[in-house]
């Protein structure tokens, strides 16, 4: 409307550049849309296989139940299968690393041996790697040879 006129403000153009990039309403409507770059997926998410063959497990809990007068405390294992998120729910009486082998003795019953498990290293996971590591350094690997 100035320029119209005749009238032309000197480093107007930078002026007014500067207030826009100030303010934040201007920003919103004049900036392009982001689009948001995604990580490639690891492999045992794409992988090929039986399902359940690349889990993850976690906790979840506790939920209070009684039966008859006494109160119950258990607490829930999720087993989800990374590569068709397809899950598996098992019951634990707490968060002990015996009562975690018990319900993934059972688990591994139902659904078959297991090539990866993933978990978010609690300590009744790492207690089950502990372990599972002495059992298999007590082996005499001989014999099942």
């Amino acid at each position: 409307m100035l320029h119209s006129a005749g009238i032309w403000i000197v480093n107007g153009n930078s002026a007014v550049g500067h207030y826009v990039t100030k303010c934040v309403k201007c920003q919103r409507y004049h900036d392009s849309p982001v689009n948001q770059q995604m990580a490639d997926l690891p492999k045992d998410h794409m992988g090929e296989g039986p399902p359940f063959a690349y889990r993850a497990v976690h906790y979840f809990g506790p939920f209070y139940m009684k039966e008859g007068r006494r109160q119950l405390i258990p607490y829930g294992v999720l087993f989800t299968c990374l590569s068709t998120h397809a899950i598996h729910l098992e019951t634990t009486a707490s968060l002990m690393t015996d009562l975690f082998l018990n319900a993934y003795c059972r688990f591994l019953s139902h659904h078959g041996p297991v090539r990866q498990l993933r978990s978010d290293q609690g300590l009744h996971f790492i207690g089950t790697v502990k372990e599972l590591k002495t059992a298999l350094s007590e082996m005499n690997h001989d014999k099942i040879k």
